[in-house]
């Protein structure tokens, strides 16, 4: 869901800015929200605010995300300042950018950070300048480079203008360009496409994306039709896929074999000690899953065993609270047996398993021990970081049957530790030993909201069988 309010963080920075402008928002024609930007432009500078709000339920459970964030910028466009602000349920992040002489300094919760600051990079009107400068026509390609606060990503985004046809925005015909819109986020390597139509001048009327399964839309209207009451969407129930074969809990002790199709294949599906991925062309893929990890001991590298012992803004495993859970922990020997106790751990400290959090920092969760599949895979992270275990956040597919009972895929997040030379799969939500061959990885990170991304564009589940048991069964 989170995904969904980023993607349209990046788009509303290169929309046209008129003084003052609403969109609302729409999840597979169900209206769930409205985004609002406003600029100003005094003393020399211009400020631009955006602000997005979003409900939606997933299985009865309301959901609300509330984000606004402030652009400040100089009268010829040089970017100075940006505040940043998600609420969301269960959590509020906040972030402030100051940008001086090619750097950028951060201050979140965590504490204050600096880095390169890419001169490419406008803000909300220096967009609006570059657009309106610009010849737009059928054919014409233009390329902005805008900044996504949430993930501290630059964000590549090319825009390719067709032809202009009679495009209706709640009903009201309005002559428009079609345009093909590929954003580019560059420190994840994620690419979400989407389709807009805007006029001569690049200002976006109506932008539509599929999101795992979902479409999204924002289209421009009055300011009492983007404030009305929002419908009641499930987000969850219309995310789930079927199953392409009957299958059974104990079907998942065993390999299992999946084709699948991505809609987006700018990354492929990874392969690791439980599963393997083939590439089978036209952004096919045969995936193997095992229930179990390799016996094949496997080389961890400093590049690795760092990134996935680091610290992050969700997995604050420094954090009091995070520490102070740690110790609880009555550890065992072993870095797998130490890797499981932690799932087994997680899995009964978080208490209060719905789907009333939106996606909680491990130090959030450590404190209310509520959460569903992302606060477990999130706090379990943190424990084993904390106890120095190199964890990996996974996310992708799972079958529901556990859940729901039905014969059904749905999104998830789960972990993969790197215990006894080997990455074992670790499930918190389901219980010790909940990792089987049920699960289907499509992206893995540190557990940062951008490592999911790839998970955006969607993917389709062609065939799946029945490996061959395991030896000795």
């Amino acid at each position: 869901m989170k995904r969904l309010i980023i993607f349209l963080l990046v788009l509303s920075a290169v929309s046209f800015a008129d003084a003052e402008k609403y969109y609302a928002l729409f999840m597979n024609s169900g209206k769930s929200g409205y985004m609002l930007e406003k600029q100003t432009r005094s003393d020399g500078k211009i400020t631009t605010e955006n602000k997005i709000f979003m409900e939606m339920t997933r299985f009865g459970t309301t959901l609300s995300m509330e984000t606004v964030i402030e652009y400040v910028e100089t009268a010829d466009f040089e970017p100075k300042e940006m505040s940043y602000e998600l609420s969301m349920t269960g959590t509020t992040v906040r972030k402030h950018f100051t940008i001086r002489d090619g750097q950028v300094k951060i201050v979140t919760e965590r504490g204050v950070f600096k880095d390169d600051w890419n001169e490419d990079i406008l803000f909300p009107a220096g967009i609006e300048h570059k657009l309106s400068g610009a010849e737009i026509s059928e054919g014409s390609e233009i390329e902005i480079m805008s900044f996504d606060p949430e993930t501290v990503s630059p964000v590549r985004t090319v825009m390719k203008f067709g032809r202009k046809q009679d495009t209706k925005l709640l009903g009201v015909p309005r002559m428009l360009y079609k345009v093909q819109t590929s954003e580019n986020y560059v420190a994840g390597g994620s690419t979400v496409n989407s389709v807009g139509w805007c006029d001569e001048k690049g200002q976006l009327y109506k932008t539509t994306v599929n999101m795992m399964g979902i479409e999204l839309s924002f289209v421009r209207c009055s300011r009492e039709f983007a404030l009305s009451e929002n419908e009641s969407v499930d987000l969850l129930e219309q995310t789930l896929l079927e199953s392409p074969c009957e299958l059974e809990s104990d079907d998942f002790q065993r390999p299992m074999v999946y084709t699948l199709k991505l809609n987006n294949d700018s990354s492929g599906i990874p392969s690791t000690g439980m599963q393997k991925s083939e590439n089978l062309g036209e952004n096919k893929y045969r995936v193997t899953v095992h229930p179990s990890p390799s016996q094949r001991r496997v080389k961890l590298s400093e590049a690795e065993r760092e990134k996935y012992l680091s610290e992050t803004d969700y997995v604050d495993y420094k954090s009091p609270e995070v520490q102070k859970l740690l110790d609880k922990i009555d550890m065992p020997e072993g870095e797998l047996a130490k890797a499981r106790k932690i799932e087994e751990f997680v899995h009964k400290y978080i208490d209060k398993k719905n789907l009333a959090t939106a996606y909680a920092r491990a130090s959030e969760t450590a404190v209310n021990k509520t959460g569903d599949c992302t606060e477990h895979s999130v706090l379990t992270a943190a424990l084993c970081r904390a106890a120095g275990i190199p964890c990996k956040a996974a996310g992708g597919l799972v079958h529901t049957m556990q859940f729901f009972g039905e014969n059904k895929f749905g999104f998830h997040a789960w972990n993969e530790a790197f215990a006894g030379g080997k990455w074992v799969g670790l499930d918190a939500a389901i219980g010790k030993n909940g990792f089987d061959s049920s699960h289907i990885k499509l992206v893995e990170g540190k557990g940062e909201i951008i490592d999911f991304f790839g998970i955006i564009n969607g993917v389709e589940i062609l065939e799946c069988s029945r490996g061959d048991k395991p030896e000795g069964e």
